[in-house]
């Protein structure tokens, strides 16, 4: 009597253990946090993108600055989600994203591009 059920606990998985095909796995909490930072950061930088032309007509400071935190707030949005394809890749993927990091910010703070 014991032999059968070793040898039926070790057969293969039943069908319907089996993931169906289509049905997405639920998301664990760092992956839903980076989402909404993403989301996040797009919707801060849409609306300061509208608000700060509208702005600048009375002071044109104003348009820069917010300008600018519409920039980071987008750089917010790709960044985290960035990292999280970077972060099981090797050291080159890792290197080469710093790299652009450091662009980007270069590129808006001192207004440094390339032409």
């Amino acid at each position: 009597m014991k032999r059968k059920k070793k040898q039926q606990d070790e057969g293969p998985p039943a069908p319907d253990d089996a993931p169906e095909k289509g049905k997405r796995e639920k998301r664990g909490k760092p992956a839903r946090f980076i989402d909404f930072v993403a989301f996040f950061g797009l919707a801060v930088s849409a609306i300061l993108l509208v608000i700060g032309p509208i702005l600048g007509k009375w002071n044109p400071r104003t348009a820069n600055v917010l300008g600018l935190i519409a920039q980071y707030s987008l750089l917010l949005a790709i960044a985290l989600p960035a990292y999280a394809f970077v972060r099981n890749k090797g050291w080159g993927f890792k290197i080469f994203y710093l790299v652009c990091l450091l662009i980007y910010f270069t590129g808006t703070i001192l207004g440094i591009a390339i032409r």
